[in-house]
């Protein structure tokens, strides 16, 4: 397997979970992003890499129309932890109701996020809420594989060339399998996040850091807080426009190279459900709209559109297609370059984190960031 441009890897796995040898392993450059490195010496020539890897063979989605929906749950408890609307925990429970297995991303006990399994509701907290860091596939789409063999039904949820790599490794359609990829605006890597929470640790005198949750709620859906959880119990919250690594990644200088080219984000998804914030709903419906928080979900399926009647304890209206692409401008277009990415990571790495935000960050953050998220969200959003 040969990538010309190794800027356009995603990172998806997709080689690394179909090499029958084991001769691909993810290797985390200096960046803190995973690539394919492959093992000579064990390597069989078999092409099955290149077959799979949704790069090189450029595989197209065929379908029904998308449909699209303003949606919320009724129970403002789920609403409260979750990043907008609550669809994810309503669509993961209707599959654990049917005895069905759930993959999605979560961070360990190490902070690293990475794609898990789960099939009890009781474990949905930690895998709920936007996290703003690239996943580890690990070994996830080969569990995921042999779910399906066993015609066991299978949720799986992550960005969408995380899901264009699923299908791709996959290689047939499943009739039990449900994908649901999260609009994404690109993705920083572990190392950035590594270095903020060692920041942010050591500001509080070195007490380690137990969790991190982006998008709590405690000042409402669109004043979103970025919170810590300390070993301790201690709590730290901030704003997101006062959040220095929020900061950072608005700002699109520490996003993965293919990020900015994002080859995956086309009109025609491979997954059944796209899903985001529906920051555009007051302007459509100011009934429907609260602070609570509103998903924007696209269905691309007729199979998702079959699972989404069944759906309970949940309001949702629809919404005109071209509308609802135009309230979310991160599901077809990539993220601006930024001259400044060049060296980004190299100066993390040699000055640390404080020393980055000071160079990179937005100048006069707490207004420009506003405006800064306006942009990405909203101010591309007409009524005509």
């Amino acid at each position: 397997m040969k990538i010309e441009d190794n800027s356009n890897c995603t990172g998806c796995s997709a080689c690394y979970s179909a090499c029958p040898k084991s001769a691909i392993t993810m290797f985390q450059n200096q960046e803190g992003f995973l690539y394919p490195k492959i093992n000579k010496e064990i390597c069989i020539n078999c092409g099955k890499c290149e077959i799979i890897c949704p790069l090189l063979s450029n595989k197209r989605a065929t379908g029904n129309e998308s449909i699209c929906y303003a949606f919320k749950n009724e129970d403002d408890i789920i609403r409260t932890h979750s990043s907008s609307g609550g669809f994810f925990t309503t669509i993961a429970k209707t599959f654990i109701d049917k005895k069905g297995v759930v993959f999605a991303s979560h961070f360990t006990e190490n902070l690293q996020l990475k794609i898990d399994e789960f099939d009890d509701y009781e474990q949905i907290f930690p895998f709920t809420g936007s996290k703003y860091v690239q996943s580890v596939v690990g070994e996830s789409y080969r569990k995921c594989k042999e779910y399906l063999d066993k015609n066991v039904k299978v949720l799986f949820v992550g960005t969408i060339c995380q899901i264009v790599g699923l299908k791709s490794f996959l290689g047939k359609y499943y009739e039990n399998l449900y994908t649901v990829d999260i609009i994404c605006h690109g993705v920083p890597s572990s190392n950035l996040l590594a270095s903020y929470l060692d920041y942010e640790g050591k500001k509080y005198g070195n007490v380690p850091i137990k969790d991190i949750r982006f998008r709590q709620k405690e000042k409402g859906w669109s004043n979103y807080s970025v919170s810590i959880i300390y070993e301790n119990g201690e709590k730290k919250s901030e704003v997101f426009y006062n959040n220095k690594f929020m900061n950072l990644f608005l700002n699109d200088v520490c996003l993965r190279e293919s990020c900015y080219d994002c080859l995956a984000k086309k009109e025609d998804r491979q997954s059944d459900f796209t899903i985001g914030d529906f920051w555009g709903i007051k302007k459509i419906s100011n009934d429907f709209y609260d602070e609570k928080g509103i998903s924007l979900v696209f269905v691309n399926s007729q199979k998702g559109k079959n699972l989404f009647s069944e759906f309970e304890n949940c309001s949702f209206i629809p919404v005109d297609l071209n509308v609802g692409k135009s309230c979310s401008t991160g599901m077809l277009r990539s993220a601006r370059r930024p001259s400044l990415r060049e060296n980004f990571y190299i100066d993390l790495e040699e000055q640390g984190f404080e020393w980055v935000f000071k160079r990179y960050g937005i100048k006069n953050y707490s207004k420009k960031i506003v405006q800064k998220l306006k942009n990405i969200v909203r101010g591309l959003f007409k009524v005509n």
